[in-house]
């Protein structure tokens, strides 16, 4: 229930606190802005004149301070809390009119845009996500829509929680909005809600008619951007098959006779496609279409105007238009209002922009997709390779960007992959590693390859030969197992070998000879023939005893003389 007000409509009622304004500093009050805005905190602005600099000193107005507006329209005995937040800004300045004191104070919504936040989320959907940010900054989770997408890993890498929670919130079609200490996630308030266009005798408050409550007013429909239908592409790496989800165009926050579809028409049905999100589940791209079919067909219809001053003209109130000449008759959600009071009267300027932001902030934002986590390619430290789904993905963390964020399950980039054929190499755990992001989104990091740093050397370190190219080239395992070619002029070999150096095999380009070298025992087990053929002199030599043996026979053959020689010769 709003609380009543002792003194209301031609003036605001102030409290810092639980206390009202004093007289004196309530009759000083030049101006008096409360600000409502969808795609922002909501605001207040008090501006006093103190020419003597003893107003402020004298009042509980301060840095921290708790302050509520409550307001009715001119010449009502009852009010509407209208504001509820808390001071961050006082000053002072100076003009004409002599010194005047300004505060400045936001809803408890602006904590949001406070801080930069690393943090991962883990089997939970974006309503779950918004309720524990609700938590962990002190606020009360309000109405919060179910959403039925299940994210196994959503991260949140560098970001405000606002920035976070809209960002989620636009692909899921859901607006943040803090009531006093209250969170709420939720689709914006439906145009439909609104009572019917009214007339000049017309009593509900909702209903804006010029010449009645109306002082200004400006409706533009628009073709500029309108789509007859959406399409969201994305790729499933599970199933290794493109994503597609399609909506037909709407909105809800506007209703008028030219709704989206009607307009697109007339400009041959374009179609509009979003390809630049890294989307992995049917049900995701599902959702990014409704929302972005909503994001689109909401600002073909743009409304502004000055109103009576009214406290429920507030940002995501649901208003009718009428007596406007029947083709801007309709309804529209409010998304910005500003309420003015001040020497002479009390007004309320607004906004439906749709979900389009407008607002200095969204212009500097820009138009574009928001990207999230770092841009380009970042370094990374391996801390899991033990995939569960056996996929050689691997898990990072970022040490330049927080101690405890760790990724998702990350693939790593393999030459040559395809089915069952590949160059299949994992980074160990702690390995320094390149990373990159597909369409530059944190949710999707790529693994490119692994680097050396002043900790982690290469395994030679004299790669590079005296005229400055490079002489050496080696793969080597953890164990030390390496497969080395090397260009040195006359001494060309490539060379298997294992990390104890106990068997190697070394092929030299100088003389064409492969050398066979172990400590141990070498088998040559072939299940068909084998066969050895030289051009020039065969050699078997035994340090011990030899054995040449053939089950079905044996054949000793020469063209030459044929020379057996030992101490005894035996014949059987």
């Amino acid at each position: 229930m709003s609380p009543v007000a002792t003194s209301v409509g031609a003036r605001p009622v102030v409290k810092v606190g639980a206390a009202e304004l004093s007289e004196r500093i309530a009759s000083a009050l030049r101006t008096t802005v409360v600000d409502t805005d969808a795609d922002g905190p909501d605001s207040c602005r008090l501006v006093i004149d103190d020419p003597t600099r003893e107003l402020l000193a004298d009042s509980d107005l301060d840095l921290a301070a708790e302050l509520t507006i409550t307001a009715g329209r001119v010449g009502e005995n009852s009010g509407d809390l209208l504001f509820d937040g808390v001071v961050y800004a006082i000053g002072f300045d100076y003009d004409d009119r002599g010194g005047y004191t300004t505060v400045t104070a936001y809803d408890r919504s602006y904590g949001l845009y406070n801080g930069l936040h690393t943090t991962s989320f883990q089997n939970m959907t974006d309503g779950d996500i918004a309720q524990q940010i609700a938590r962990d900054v002190g606020l009360t989770a309000g109405d919060v829509a179910t959403t039925t997408v299940l994210h196994e890993h959503v991260s949140q890498v560098n970001e405000t929680h606002i920035e976070f929670l809209e960002r989620r919130g636009r692909e899921v079609g859901c607006v943040v909005v803090v009531s006093g200490s209250t969170l709420h996630f939720r689709p914006p308030t439906p145009a439909s809600n609104a009572p019917a266009p009214g007339a000049y005798d017309s009593a509900d408050r909702l209903q804006l008619v010029p010449g009645k409550n109306l002082q200004r007013l400006t409706v533009r429909v628009t073709a500029a951007q309108q789509v007859s239908q959406v399409e969201v592409r994305g790729w499933d790496t599970s199933t290794k098959q493109a994503l597609v989800a399609t909506t037909d165009a709407r909105t809800g926050t506007a209703s008028l006779r030219d709704t989206p579809a009607s307009v697109a028409g007339l400009f041959g049905n374009p179609r509009g496609v979003t390809v630049d999100l890294p989307l992995g589940q049917q049900a995701e791209c599902d959702a990014v279409a409704a929302a972005r079919a909503e994001h689109l067909g909401s600002t073909n219809v743009f409304a502004e105007g000055v109103a009576d001053g009214d406290p429920h003209l507030v940002a995501g109130a649901a208003v009718s238009l009428g007596q406007t000449g029947g083709r801007f008759d309709g309804k529209v959600t409010l998304t910005r209002a500003k309420h003015v009071w001040d020497d002479r009267s009390y007004r309320t300027y607004f906004t439906a922009s749709g979900s389009h932001d407008r607002s200095v902030l969204g212009l500097v934002r820009g138009a574009g997709p928001q990207r999230t986590g770092p841009g380009g390619l970042v370094v990374a430290l391996v801390t899991n390779a033990t995939d569960p789904e056996k996929r050689c993905r691997v898990k990072v963390t970022f040490p330049w960007l927080d101690e405890d964020y760790e990724t998702d399950w990350v693939r790593v980039l393999q030459l040559g992959a395809g089915a069952d054929r590949g160059l299949q190499l994992l980074p160990e755990v702690d390995d320094e590693v390149l990373v990159g992001f597909e369409h530059g989104d944190s949710r999707r990091p790529y693994v490119l390859g692994g680097l050396y740093n002043g900790v982690d050397a290469p395994p030679k370190d004299d790669a590079v030969g005296s005229d400055g190219a490079v002489a050496t080239r080696v793969w080597r395992s953890r164990s030390g197992h390496e497969l080395l070619m090397s260009d040195k002029d006359g001494e060309e070999t490539l060379e298997l070998r294992t990390g104890d150096d106990k068997a190697s095999v070394v092929l030299a380009t100088s003389d064409g000879s492969i050398t066979i070298t172990t400590e141990g025992d070498v088998k040559v087990d072939a299940q068909g023939n084998a066969e050895v053929t030289t051009q020039g002199d065969l050699k078997v030599e035994a340090q011990g005893s030899a054995t040449i043996k053939g089950s079905s026979g044996l054949t000793l053959e020469s063209s030459s003389t044929v020379t057996i020689k030992g101490s005894t010769i035996k014949l059987n």
